[in-house]
Formats: structure tokens, sequence, C-alpha cells
């Protein structure tokens, strides 16, 4: 691959992890405007594994992702109870209470009211971007021979 198809290659992708992170950015932001901060408790915890088939040079090879899912139970605004599932983090169990915002539109929609359970997705997209940006740049003023 020469510089230029590389720089190109780089910029392509760097221009979608950015359209992508500022989409992110701004649908956090949004749901932080509108979204109700309530106390859930866990009442459940439950693994869920997800499986595909990756192809390598020896054939074809199953490949298996699990991770637990709190489902909370909590009260909205208008006083009915909901239920809704995060991914657990934490060492926390059934029958512990935690702090959540969820969206009144939505009530499924529900994130624990930390700083990376809210914004984690949109800051390593965006992270992405600026680093796929920065070969780009890097290959555009010819520091880099292939």
């Amino acid at each position: 691959m020469n510089r230029f198809k590389a720089s190109v290659f780089f910029a392509i992708l760097a221009s979608g992890l950015f359209a992508w992170g500022a989409y992110l950015l701004q649908d956090c932001y949004h749901f932080i405007h509108r979204s109700i901060p309530t106390t859930a408790t866990i009442v459940s915890l439950r693994t869920e594994t997800r499986s595909s088939t990756a192809q390598t040079r020896t054939g074809a090879k199953a490949v298996s992702h699990s991770t637990t899912v709190a489902i909370l139970k909590y009260s909205g605004q208008d006083g009915r109870e909901a239920l809704a599932s995060v991914p657990h983090a934490g060492n926390r169990g059934v029958g512990d209470r935690i702090k959540i915002l969820y969206d009144p539109k939505d009530s499924s929609r529900v994130a624990v009211d930390s700083l990376w359970s809210i914004w984690g997705d949109a800051f390593l997209v965006s992270a992405a971007a600026v680093a796929f940006g920065s070969v780009f740049r890097i290959l555009r003023r010819k520091r880099i021979n292939f």
C-alpha cells in the first residue's frame, strides 16, 4: 500500500469515527438533559452469551463472548414500576440499590449514574477518531515511508 492510499484510508476511517463520535456525544448530552435521576434495585443478574464464527487461516473457529447484565426495577416519575437492563458493573449483587438515570419518554433507556457508564462509548470512539486522524496527519507530512 503506498503512502497516498494509506493516508486516504486513515482519513476516511477518522472521518467516519469522528461523525459517529459526534453523534454519540450529542446523544449522551441530550440523554443527560432529559433524563430523571432515581434509585433502582437489582432484581436479578443474567449472563448473556454471544457466539459467532470467525474465519481463520486454518478454517472456521467458533468465538463466544459472555457478559453479565443486571435487571433493574425502579419507580418512574408517574409512580409506575419499570424493569430495565444495564451492563453489570462492579461487584454489586441482587438486592443492591444503585443510582440511575432514565428517559421518561422511553422507560427502557436507563444508564447507571456514572461518568463511564454514560459517556464511555462516546469517549472511546472520539479517541479512536483522534488516533486515526493523527496517523493520517503523519502520513500526509511524509514522516513515515512504506
